[in-house]
């Protein structure tokens, strides 16, 4: 399984939500649960450090 879709496949421990809405095409809407935005200031760090 990909880290992505372990993001979505962790149940309580899920850093995404998905919200699937009806219609055609079909959409999907992702949202940060409260373990992903805790995640948040790692994520910055990393992202400063990259682009240094």
């Amino acid at each position: 399984m990909t880290a992505a879709g372990r993001a979505y496949s962790q149940g309580p421990r899920a850093v995404i939500e998905r919200h699937r809405t009806p219609g055609r095409p079909p959409r999907v809407r992702c949202v940060l649960t409260g373990r992903g935005r805790a995640l948040e200031p790692v994520v910055h760090g990393m992202w400063e450090w990259g682009s240094a």
